[in-house]
């Protein structure tokens, strides 16, 4: 039915290309939406592909972060009874203090010591498999997280192994002084 003053209406099918006009859509932003929009494109664009702290197989130095590679000597060094390695863990300032604190000691002295006073916290007697976790916590400092399957020696058994899940990971404070990584005692 046709009213009077109005065109019957024609279906769009009927209408030509050229006359169906569909508006462009706008969207706007306020400044905070458009800035907070921003940053988590910033942040996403830095993190694809980095997935966070990487784990690192242990065995020895090669391949190891600097970070990781420091604990990595320490534990082996308390493990195989490695002085050396044990006391390359420390950062000199801290060895030296420790020396001018104990009278008539030495730097093996210490280390045997040291590594007594440690076996409570690491009670293995040989590492079969270690893995590491580093979180970078800026200014030279890092937290170093390993876990792995270690072998306890049982008085009167033999072997036992030990499997530490990732959860239950021993955590290591670690620091760069002078371009190289050392426990952060």
């Amino acid at each position: 039915m046709k009213r009077p003053g109005h065109a019957a209406p024609v279906p769009l099918s009927a209408q030509p290309y050229s006359a169906v006009i569909i508006p462009p859509m706008r969207t706007v932003l306020d400044p905070l939406t458009a800035g907070l929009l921003a940053l988590l494109l910033a942040a996403a664009s830095l993190c694809a592909g980095c997935g966070g702290p990487k784990v690192e197989e242990g065995g020895g130095p090669a391949g190891l972060s600097p970070q990781a590679s420091v604990v990595d000597r320490f534990l082996r060094g308390l493990v195989d009874g490695d002085t050396d390695a044990l006391l390359s863990a420390l950062p000199p300032e801290t060895l030296q203090e420790i020396l001018q604190d104990m009278s008539s000691a030495d730097e093996q002295g210490l280390a045997s010591v040291l590594a007594r006073s440690l076996r409570n916290r690491f009670p293995y007697a040989a590492i079969r498999e270690i893995r590491f976790r580093t979180f970078d916590r800026g200014e030279g400092r890092a937290v170093v997280r390993c876990w792995g399957v270690f072998e306890s020696a049982a008085e009167g058994e033999g072997p036992q192994l030990r499997r530490l899940e990732e959860e239950e990971a021993m955590e290591f404070r670690v620091a760069e002084r002078d371009g190289a990584w050392y426990l952060d005692l």
